[in-house]
């Protein structure tokens, strides 16, 4: 991490620093295309997706990491027996799977087979961000893809070998705004209209939901009596014009066709199920891109965006192909309407009164497990800055972090120091 920290109580003066194990490993913890020729249509509308645009920065400005499909590594609620067994089966060192805690549900375990035999790397959690030994990941994707080219998880030892599970998982819960609401100022609250659709990370307990706003990509906190389950079977890029759900290939190209140079739809992809492919027609030509499905966000050309109308909304002003940007959607006429229960305006005033005194309680909770607060300094490995931040030293049982926030305010921490992989010690002012 590299990070420098100054920090001061706001009971009283405090110096401090933090010391990270050497090594950089994660501790182990228990859990507990190409262009398609219009007059060669026929023959070419089975090739691969172009990937994209190449970058070395993303859109938010680092390289992608690269890992196998979550379907291949990702096994849901699982507990500590059934996971070992299923690594024994498998026998060959390297092999790993990711599992939900079964003893501590929203946290997860990375479960390794290596030299030693079997470890279970406890992974935190926290407001759609994942931390193993103090290092914080934006998707367990990304952990897996660190862990397996970038970093070693024991020493000499990655992940080689990810063991599928015996049957899909589907555990990604999504909602849908059943009444409109405006955040709180300078809060983790989010802003949202009715119909709005919504990835859930966490349960924040006392009737509150961190989750990812489809629409928008933007991250932050909502209150669960305003939304509802969404039927699984619903593609929650239905919300899109420009999206096309059900067309095939050719009835894609025929639209195209029909609308001229600079059109372009996203449909799902068929070479690649769970992707999406991004077609566009230049001059004479339909040519496609791939735009990958990665946990909740979406990879294109090596940039990681947020929703997948950020893509679209990146290429309508920065050029896709030399010389092209993406003019105009072909409209999908026949978009879905979201009707919520006809009861529900009776309800409504009710609803938000306990949003209300659940939020007011919410704010007393916040001071709960925390042992110590108040400021400190850190420094930016960019900028060589010392930036204030809000501090507090959280104790859950036989756990103790350090989050760092921009505001007391604020729920989701800037980033969090596992102090079992760390050591937070006192220092002298000057």
């Amino acid at each position: 991490m590299g990070d420098m920290m100054r920090l001061s109580s706001s009971g009283g003066a405090l110096g401090g620093g933090f010391h990270r194990d050497k090594l950089g490993s994660p501790s182990t913890g228990s859990e507990d295309g190409g262009g398609i020729d219009l007059a060669d249509i026929a023959q070419e509308l089975d090739q691969d997706e172009f990937d994209g645009p190449a970058t070395l920065n993303g859109a938010f400005d680092r390289p992608a990491i690269t890992a196998p499909p979550e379907s291949e590594w990702y096994h849901g609620r699982l507990d500590r027996y059934s996971a070992e067994q299923r690594l024994k089966s498998a026998t060959k060192l390297g092999s790993y799977l990711v599992r939900e805690s079964d003893r501590k549900p929203g946290s997860y375990v990375l479960s390794y087979l290596g030299r030693t035999g079997i470890n279970h790397f406890r992974i935190t959690a926290v407001c759609g961000d994942f931390y193993i030994g103090g290092r914080q990941f934006f998707s367990l994707s990304d952990l897996v893809g660190y862990y397996t080219s970038c970093s070693d998880l024991l020493k000499r030892e990655r992940l080689v070998q990810p063991v599928p599970p015996p049957e899909p998982v589907n555990d990604k819960k999504r909602v849908v705004a059943i009444l409109p609401y405006t955040k709180m100022p300078d809060t983790d609250e989010l802003t949202f209209q009715k119909g709005d659709i919504f990835f859930v990370h966490n349960d924040m307990g006392d009737g509150w939901l961190w989750v990812t706003a489809h629409r928008t990509g933007e991250q932050g906190m909502i209150f669960r009596e305003l939304v509802e389950d969404l039927d699984p079977a619903i593609d929650p890029n239905t919300v899109f014009p420009w999206f096309h759900p059900t067309c095939t290939k050719n009835e894609a190209v025929d639209m195209l066709v029909k609308a001229g140079p600079g059109s372009f739809l996203v449909r799902p992809s068929d070479n690649s199920p769970g992707d999406y492919s991004l077609f566009f027609h230049i001059n004479n030509q339909i040519q496609r891109f791939r735009i990958e499905k990665k946990g909740v966000r979406y990879l294109m050309g090596g940039r990681t965006f947020e929703c997948l109308d950020a893509v679209i909304n990146r290429y309508r002003k920065e050029q896709i192909v030399e010389g092209h940007t993406l003019m105009h959607p072909v409209i999908n006429g026949s978009q879905p309407e979201y009707h919520p229960p006809t009861n529900l305006a009776s309800a409504a005033e009710k609803i938000y009164a306990t949003l209300r005194e659940c939020r007011d309680q919410n704010m007393l909770k916040k001071t709960k497990g925390i042992k110590h607060h108040g400021y400190l300094l850190k420094k930016s490995d960019k900028t060589a800055k010392w930036k204030q931040l809000f501090f507090a030293l959280l104790v859950e049982g036989s756990e103790t972090h350090l989050c760092f926030y921009d505001s007391p305010k604020k729920t989701k921490p800037k980033g969090l120091i596992d102090l079992s992989c760390a050591y937070l010690y006192q220092v002298r002012r000057g």
